[in-house]
């Protein structure tokens, strides 16, 4: 399991979905495979960033990078591209840090 604390305050909880505690309840995140705007992964996440912009990162072991925009509850996603040098070097994401 892994939580942060975003910039407003609320907790964010991921295990397997993404939970949202706003200090009186949940708002979770699942993923559907009927929606390719939801939560890539039924699978374990591994690490969740808070970032300063308000978006939610979110690292999967396997899916590679999900970003949630938290005010249209919908996710992009990132993953590994062989022919796409800029694109993730692996879909195993362990660790998120933001730069300047």
């Amino acid at each position: 399991m892994t939580v942060v604390q975003d910039p407003q305050g609320f907790m964010w909880i991921g295990q397997h979905g993404l939970h949202r505690y706003d200090g009186y309840g949940y708002t979770s995140y699942y993923h559907d495979p009927l929606n390719p705007a939801s939560l890539a992964t039924s699978g374990k996440i591994e690490t969740i960033y808070a970032g300063r912009d308000g978006m939610i990162w979110v690292g999967t072991a396997g899916n590679g990078l999900d970003r949630l925009d938290p005010a249209t509850g919908r996710f992009t996603h990132f993953r590994h591209n062989p022919n796409d040098p800029t694109s993730l070097s692996h879909d195993y994401v362990s660790a998120l840090l933001e730069d300047q």
